[in-house]
């Protein structure tokens, strides 16, 4: 089973997984594509809060074990990558 999602107590649930994986960005990749997706929700204040928080995301991510995944690669290479790790 394949679960995909972002919880605030995510660090109390890691370890009933077998691997974990977290998509790793750029900022500047991370700004661009927030300004290909506009949205009367995201604010600039949201935007920063996004901003500040992908590092320390990815940082804690991969402190705790996720293997990386290049957020910039293709579906079908990220679904092959993914694959090729857990040997399905």
């Amino acid at each position: 089973m394949f679960v995909c999602g972002i919880a605030l107590n995510q660090d109390r649930m890691l370890d009933l997984f077998e691997r974990v994986f977290v998509l790793t960005i750029e900022a500047d990749e991370q700004d661009a594509r927030l300004d290909r997706a506009p949205s009367p929700q995201r604010t600039e204040g949201v935007r920063q809060q996004i901003r500040d928080g992908r590092p320390v995301f990815q940082a804690k991510m991969l402190a705790a074990g996720a293997i990386p995944l290049d957020a910039t690669a293709s579906p079908a290479s990220l679904a092959d990558t993914v694959l090729a790790v857990v040997q399905i």
